[in-house]
This record gives structure tokens, C-alpha cells and sequence, in this order.
């Protein structure tokens, strides 16, 4: 199911030359954010494979409102606002990607706002499922560090500072702020650092934080207790 997914997120994201990682990124900085929530391996497993097709519904607008540099019309405007719903009727007569998953809300709603001021249904606070408001954050972090057709990217900290102004607003505060607090500890050296390196400093401290975790239940408290398996690191 994942390498459907991430291909299919692939497919979309050959739409825009700007957007080329972009499902990915959202995927894998998702899973980092549902994980640094609490969430458990399997939970987040279902918001990566959410966050590599958060984006098919975009396969029904035309190249030429993807890409277009300059402001978009009213009725292009609604050909974006409707892309989660479109998205949403793609995969819901996939059973793994409805009901019990909720992949397919997570897809449908990822653009609602925390206030309420998002579409498609202006859900507000925790009306809005879980998983997607992970998605909102991760889709607009990536975003931000991306260069669009529109205009050129954030560096981190400016990426960063807008997390921050938004909590409350766009973004549910409690999920920013964890959000936040990961991107600051995996790159605040690193001005210029990519999302992708990011991603990757983001899961190499996870898996130190558990191999030291379980290296000294080895030699303390829980002697006989190894190295954690490959499954468990996520």
C-alpha cells in the first residue's frame, strides 16, 4: 500500500516541476510529527500513506492553474478549494483508505483552519480530525520551504516564525508547537537546510533517542533487553 501510495503522490507531483518531492516530504515529516505526538507506530504509518496521496485530488485541475505566477481567478480559486473533495472520492471506494484508517477524511479535510476558516467545511479546533491537522502542517511547512511558480522559499527560520504565527489560527497550537520544537532542535544550525535533510536528522535522533533508551535498560534496569528491531524504531 505505501509504494501505491508514494507513487501515486509521485504522478501528482510531476504536475508541477516546483512541487517535485512535495507528497513525500509531507509524508515522511507527517509521520515524524504524529510519532513526536504520541501517536503509535501503526497510526502514524497511516498518516504517511495519507500525507503521499493528500494531493490527488489536484489531478483534476489543469496544468496552467497549478503553475500560474500571477493572482488566480475566482473560479480558479475554486478549482483549488476543491481538491480534497476530489481527492476524498478517489480513494474512498478503496476500503483500507476508508472507515476504521480515515484516510480518506484525512485527504478531505487537510485544508480546514483551526479557526475555522478553512475549506472545504470549515471545521474548527478539534472537529477536525487528527490526522489531518497533521497534514495541514506538515503540507504547509512544506510548502514554505519550497520555491513556487509565485515566489521564492522560506529559509528555515522564516518557516519556522510563521509556524509560530499562525498556532492558533491555521494550525492547531498544540500539535505547532510540537512541530515547531522538532524542526528547531533537528536544524537550528542550519539556515539553508533542506526539508529533506530535516526529514532525515529529524528520524536519525528518533532512532538514537531509542537505541540509547534500550542500551541502558540492557545494562541496568532491564538486563537482556537489546537493540530494538527495524519495525520499532517508527
Amino acid at each position: 500500500m505505501h509504494q501505491i501510495a508514494a507513487s501515486l503522490g509521485n504522478a501528482i507531483d510531476a504536475k508541477d516541476h516546483s512541487t517535485s518531492s512535495h507528497s513525500r516530504q509531507v509524508a515522511d515529516l507527517a509521520r515524524c510529527l504524529a510519532l513526536r505526538a504520541g501517536m503509535s507506530t501503526s497510526q502514524a504509518e497511516v498518516i504517511h500513506i495519507a500525507g503521499h496521496l493528500h494531493d490527488i485530488g489536484k489531478i483534476g485541475i489543469p496544468d496552467e492553474v497549478l503553475s500560474k505566477r500571477t493572482p488566480l481567478t475566482d473560479a480558479e480559486w475554486a478549482m483549488i478549494r476543491q481538491h480534497p473533495v476530489t481527492g476524498a472520492k478517489i480513494v474512498a471506494p478503496v476500503h483500507i483508505m476508508n472507515g476504521s484508517t480515515g484516510i480518506a477524511k484525512m485527504i478531505l479535510h487537510h485544508h480546514e483552519r483551526w479557526d475555522g476558516r478553512g475549506y472545504p467545511h470549515r471545521l474548527r479546533g478539534e472537529s477536525i480530525p487528527l490526522g489531518a491537522r497533521i497534514l495541514c502542517l506538515a503540507d504547509s511547512f512544506s510548502a514554505m520551504m519550497e520555491s513556487r511558480a509565485y515566489r521564492n522559499r522560506l529559509t528555515l527560520g522564516g518557516s519556522i516564525e510563521e509556524l509560530r504565527r499562525n498556532a492558533g489560527s491555521q494550525f492547531d497550537p498544540k500539535l505547532c508547537g510540537l512541530m515547531v520544537d522538532m524542526l528547531w532542535e533537528a536544524g537550528v544550525a542550519d539556515e539553508f537546510c533542506t526539508l529533506d535533510l530535516l526529514v532525515t536528522r529529524i528520524m536519525c535522533e528518533r532512532v538514537l533517542r531509542k537505541t540509547d533508551v534500550r542500551a541502558e535498560n540492557a545494562s541496568g534496569e532491564n538486563p537482556g533487553v537489546g537493540c530494538p528491531r527495524t519495525e520499532e524504531l517508527w
